[in-house]
């Protein structure tokens, strides 16, 4: 498994604090829902991340 250089992880965080970009969120799914959350995104009609808010 290749996961890239440190160099390059370094750079994509620089790119994305100076661009301020941020997660497309599909969807919230509460720690108690986590089964449903697990569901929904093997449906594979997700577009963006699947959170499952354990707070």
């Amino acid at each position: 498994m290749f996961v890239g250089s440190r160099t390059n992880l370094e750079a994509m965080l620089r790119a994305v604090s100076q661009h301020r970009l941020r997660p497309v969120i599909d969807k919230v799914f509460a720690f108690t829902e986590a089964g449903d959350a697990y569901r929904y995104f093997q449906q594979g009609d997700v577009v963006g991340k699947v959170i499952i808010d354990g707070a």
